[in-house]
């Protein structure tokens, strides 16, 4: 998963069942998902105060994305 996120320039993530995902969350110009056993995704990107994602083998994967102080797995 790679992040382009404002005053964050990359972010790679391997995460259990998912292959690639793109997210261009600065004005969201392009969401590009590859989500291949992931049930679930909620996305709040108004600030982008936080990205939920319930990813196949993971129960929660929190992310402070106000400049990244926290990543909680």
């Amino acid at each position: 998963m790679a992040l382009c996120l404002d005053g964050v320039k990359e972010m790679a993530l391997c995460l259990d069942g998912v292959n690639e995902m793109a997210l261009h969350l600065n004005g969201v110009k392009e969401l590009s998902l590859c989500l291949e056993g992931v049930k679930g995704l909620a996305l709040c990107l108004i600030g982008i105060k936080e990205l939920a994602l319930c990813l196949n083998g993971i129960k929660g994967l929190a992310l402070c994305l106000d400049g990244i102080k926290e990543m909680a797995l």
